[in-house]
């Protein structure tokens, strides 16, 4: 008998993203509809890829 560690989910809920970013929900999904963040959209309910979490944070670390 195996036992597996559990994985972590590679789609993310909407609050769950909006902590991760540290941000309000409320953002999250205004950068999901500008299209400014990638997501998966079924039905009413967005989920974040954790992958478009990374491009994000990638896309906007400030180098002086």
């Amino acid at each position: 008998m195996s036992v597996t560690a559990p994985t972590a989910p590679l789609l993310l809920t909407v609050p769950q993203a909006a902590e991760a970013l540290q941000m309000s929900p409320y953002t999250v999904r205004q950068m999901l509809r500008t299209g400014e963040l990638t997501g998966v959209k079924h039905g009413n309910h967005w989920r974040v890829p954790k992958t478009a979490l990374t491009t994000w944070i990638n896309q906007h670390i400030y180098t002086p």
